[in-house]
């Protein structure tokens, strides 16, 4: 029977928010998570000292990306609730980390957060300022917040067995739709720009957001780390078209 209840994990899901907020050069995100792993220790242990040992043990270095930090510390707690030795529990830890940093990061930083930055882009420039930001402000922290949240409860479910589960829903094909949205929506916000700017002629409104779309995607195959630069560039563009126009 499982000793953590949805609520426990929710908790605990929540508390991973904030992960990041006492990373430190010696054990980067190890303070956060030995404090997020102390809400499911209390329930997994029967004394208090046998919560603070664990707690010591998880204070060693750790560093993920913070938004999957909730896979490794579900499956840490389906570990020790089924008694698995420290030893191996460390070894599955080093053994994850690497992995899903290296996941995180295409899909987060450099599909998510350009797309969102694309897609707000269009909506500020059809409906204003407020709905651009109040829509990307949703499509980033949506997605990320369901990931964060979803990753301790299957890592709960599955423990070790947990390792394959995030490439199913941050995988490559996911991270180049997201990058396909994103020169997409990049070269309709072009066109709605010259739109605007110039005269309302359609015609020159679509071949310019047409070659502004596949320009967009020329430059994601060859250098995709410049969408980082680029996508903040076009929504300061929008914003500044708003304030001014």
């Amino acid at each position: 029977m499982n000793k953590l209840r949805k609520r426990d994990l929710l908790r605990i899901g929540l508390r991973l928010t904030l992960i990041q907020s006492t990373w430190s050069e010696c054990g980067m995100q190890s303070e956060g998570l030995a404090y997020c792993l102390a809400l499911g220790f209390k329930r997994i242990f029967s004394s208090q000292q046998e919560v603070n040992d664990a707690v010591r043990r998880y204070r060693a270095t750790f560093n993920t990306h913070p938004f999957l930090a909730g896979v490794v510390a579900g499956a840490v707690l389906r570990m020790e609730e089924n008694g698995t030795s420290p030893e191996k529990i460390a070894s599955f830890m080093r053994s994850i980390m690497g992995p899903l940093g290296a996941l995180g990061d295409p899909f987060f930083k450099n599909a998510l957060a350009p797309a969102a930055s694309a897609v707000a882009a269009v909506i500020a420039l059809i409906w204003g300022l407020i709905p651009g930001v109040v829509s990307f402000l949703l499509l980033f922290n949506i997605v990320h917040l369901v990931v964060r949240i979803a990753g301790i409860f299957v890592g709960y479910r599955d423990g070790e067995r947990v390792m394959t589960k995030p490439a199913d829903w941050i995988g490559s094909a996911r991270t180049r739709a997201l990058k396909t949205v994103c020169s997409t929506s990049c070269g309709v916000a072009m066109g709605l720009i010259a739109f605007r700017f110039f005269e309302p002629d359609v015609t020159k409104t679509i071949i310019l957001g047409g070659l502004g779309c596949m320009a967009c995607a020329l430059v994601l195959k060859g250098r995709r780390s410049l969408w980082v630069y680029a996508t903040p560039v076009l929504l300061g563009t929008v914003f500044a078209m708003e304030l001014v126009l």
